[in-house]
């Protein structure tokens, strides 16, 4: 999935399954009594979590594991969530379509006559998918939801404590919620496992000035490829991310997007961790109105041990051209000067599939 053809997807829920489940939920019939929502349980993976040296032996699975969460996180949707994504489908953050189909019901669904309502529908080739409302939360359960031959999906997340002020259709309008989740993808008939699971919140909206805005606080979330047994964690999110041009009735983004904040990341591909911070006077910045794919400017700061830093400066957007997409400045190595690398391309995310 690229960032820049990023919507609302229908490979979970057949085309004509969708606008019946839509139908359900915005009318407040066709359902059955359900009970409560609740949050989803989960437990994140085990992972080293000692602080990294940033050297020279270390500084490419750094490099590799910070691009992954400030440049591979990157889609249209700017209520959308930071993570990592692997070019390569070993490790790919779907979670992005599942918040975004949590987000349509819950800015555009969540009317007074359907407290209590659960509605039930078949996936695009197998499975089903189920949507459970009780006052301020929503829940959606998946079961085997997708195409054997690409992935299906299992398990579940939850929008509580819902708030909304005025409509998506028509800003400005406000939505914030607590998403916790819990999900199982099974690529290529079983070949490979991903799960996703963790906690964040979300408001975002546009207060009238045609930009779309969201904020996600006390974010975490772990990603563990359960066919090699490796993981990755990303804890401590907070970010804000822009858009200033969006489709109203989806939010995604048609115009410049950019994003800044911070995390930590641990891992077993880096054999530690290390924080990140993309600061608000530098975002990291694309151009989704003229299909890019990668950021065309930026700066993203990474500290490990020992006072040892990394900085990966954005210089442009395109895949495999002359010079280089972005710089590394080495620095404060305990072992070394500081080192200034030039050459960086995009084509790095080609090895993002590590774990």
């Amino acid at each position: 999935m690229s960032i820049r053809d990023f919507s609302l997807r229908t490979r979970w829920l057949g085309t004509a399954a969708f606008a019946i489940l839509t139908s359900f939920l915005l009318a407040g019939c066709g359902g059955t009594t359900g009970g409560g929502v609740g949050t989803v349980h989960y437990a994140l993976p085990s992972v080293p979590t000692t602080a990294v040296s940033i050297d020279s032996s270390s500084s490419t699975n750094v490099t590799k594991d910070a691009l992954g969460a400030a440049t591979g996180t990157l889609d249209s949707s700017a209520a959308g969530v930071s993570g990592f994504t692997r070019s390569n489908n070993t490790v790919k953050l779907h979670l992005n379509e599942a918040v975004a189909l949590a987000n349509k019901f819950v800015a555009k669904g969540a009317t007074a006559d359907m407290q209590g309502l659960t509605a039930t529908v078949n996936c695009s080739t197998t499975g089903t998918i189920k949507v459970t409302t009780s006052g301020n939360d929503w829940r959606i359960d998946f079961n085997n939801c997708g195409d054997p031959a690409l992935y299906v999906t299992d398990g579940s997340i939850a929008a509580t404590n819902v708030q909304r002020t005025g409509t998506a259709s028509s800003p400005p309008f406000s939505v914030s919620a607590h998403y916790s989740y819990d999900l199982t993808f099974t690529y290529n008939s079983g070949a490979t496992q991903i799960e996703e699971m963790g906690k964040f919140d979300i408001n975002f909206g546009d207060d009238g000035s045609n930009i779309l805005t969201s904020v996600i606080t006390n974010g975490e979330m772990g990603i563990a490829n359960i066919t090699t047994g490796k993981s990755i964690v990303v804890s401590n999110i907070n970010r804000t991310r822009s858009c200033d041009s969006y489709d109203s009735s989806t939010w995604t983004c048609t115009g410049t997007f950019s994003e800044y904040g911070g995390y930590t990341v641990a891992g077993d591909v880096c054999g530690g961790s290390f924080t990140v911070t993309v600061p608000s006077a530098s975002p990291i910045t694309v151009d989704l109105g003229a299909g890019a794919q990668h950021p065309y400017s930026g700066i993203i700061q990474v500290d490990g041990a020992h006072n040892s830093q990394l900085i990966i400066t954005v210089n442009d957007d395109e895949l495999g051209t002359t010079g280089a997409a972005y710089d590394l400045h080495l620095a404060g190595d305990p072992d070394t000067t500081d080192t200034v690398v030039v050459g960086g391309e995009w084509s790095l995310d080609a090895d993002w599939g590590t774990i």
